[in-house]
């Protein structure tokens, strides 16, 4: 079983390589947790 996710640790190398495809932090996040915000559901 997975444990409760705390929170996310951005650091100076992951995030300017997800960024620059132009998604934002909390989509990512989103999907991470299972929360989908793509807008189809």
């Amino acid at each position: 079983m997975i444990g409760e996710i705390a929170g996310f640790d951005w650091d100076d190398g992951n995030w300017p390589k997800c960024g620059k495809h132009g998604v934002l932090r909390e989509e990512i996040e989103s999907v991470l947790l299972g929360r989908s915000r793509s807008g189809t559901g």
